[in-house]
């Protein structure tokens, strides 16, 4: 047997096996996101839950998928068969499994973008780049699934799946890119808004490293990884290629999960907390007269009592008479994870 085809096959053994264990975390994770949001009285808007939900079913229909693919392959064949079919684009399991991985990658940028949407306070210009991106990924999604639909029997994904494709190339770093923005778009505007807190509002019990981690989990930074290590893995071929790539679509999955189970984390700490210290709404306290046209800003307390602020936004305080607050916006939780 080609030593090729004697590491395809130990590479998706080892691929099924790790998927596996993958889709064993990701079934916890899901669990848990169903959970505190069933037991909480907020709600996700209906784009977060339809979004999950078919994340889930494709994720779950690429691991039934590989499953059959390694048991018809290894339980039915001779190792010779099982390597020619394993590798072959023109099988419908393989086809099947190509689509399930680009249709997953596509979900999982479109719930991130949507995060950046809501973590932006709902301005559409902080998600065009974003959008944009994500519409030449989906160019690029198309054209694979041209080229993998049209393949001659027998062709072998090696000749299609390479860096030297462009469609290939191509979707890997417009993925790339949505997650490096997305990422770094998230992560900029947590800490920022973070740092305007006192340390008793936050999750965290103040320590850098869980600062750090819940900062990851929140920006996706291990959606950013996993695109990064398979645009890597595309030189390494086949036991990086087969292994790395066939367990993106769960690795994505969970790099979403986290975020939603984190939110509802910070809903749970909310809620335990008394009802005057649930919320930080930010607002501008400005002095009216009878009629309720504004004056000026009310300025005129002490330094003592004057409204803090968080990124340069004075929050009114109690203390303030006669004044008109209106509120810019607030916080899904204490942590600074923005409502969803």
């Amino acid at each position: 047997m080609p030593p090729t085809l004697e590491s395809l096959i130990s590479s998706a053994l080892v691929e099924s096996l790790l998927e596996t264990g993958l889709f064993g975390v990701y079934a916890v994770l899901s669990v848990t996101v169903i959970y505190l949001f069933r037991s909480r009285d907020r709600r996700p808007p209906s784009v977060v839950l339809v979004g999950l939900g078919t994340q889930f079913i494709v994720s779950t229909a690429h691991w039934i998928n590989t499953l059959y693919v390694v048991h018809h392959a290894l339980g039915r064949m001779d190792r010779e068969a099982a390597g020619e079919y394993l590798g072959n684009v023109s099988a419908p399991t393989l086809r099947t499994n190509v689509g399930l991985c680009q249709a997953c990658a596509l979900i999982t940028n479109l719930l991130l973008i949507h995060r950046v949407y809501v973590v932006f306070g709902r301005q559409i210009l902080a998600v065009v780049p974003a959008l944009a991106l994500g519409m030449a990924q989906t160019a690029c999604s198309i054209g694979i699934m041209y080229i993998v639909m049209h393949a001659h029997r027998g062709e072998q994904f090696t000749e299609i799946f390479h860096a030297s494709n462009p469609w290939v190339t191509s979707m890997l770093v417009t993925s790339l890119l949505v997650s490096v923005y997305c990422t770094g778009s998230i992560a900029w505007r947590i800490l920022s808004v973070r740092r305007g807190l006192k340390p008793g509002n936050r999750i965290e019990s103040g320590t850098s490293l869980i600062t750090v981690l819940s900062t990851i989990v929140e920006s996706a930074a291990l959606q950013m990884a996993s695109t990064m290590g398979l645009l890597i893995t595309y030189r390494i071929r086949f036991v990086g290629l087969v292994v790395f790539g066939e367990s993106m679509p769960l690795l994505l999955s969970i790099s979403t999960v986290l975020i939603y189970v984190r939110i509802g984390l910070g809903w749970a700490y909310g809620e335990s907390k008394p009802l005057a210290e649930r919320s930080l709404p930010i607002q501008f306290a400005i002095s009216t007269d009878s009629a309720g046209a504004v004056l000026q800003v009310d300025n005129s307390e002490s330094a003592e009592a004057a409204p803090k602020t968080v990124e340069g936004v004075p929050i009114s305080s109690p203390r303030h008479t006669g004044s008109y607050p209106v509120a810019l916006r607030s916080f899904g939780c204490l942590d600074c994870s923005p409502a969803l």
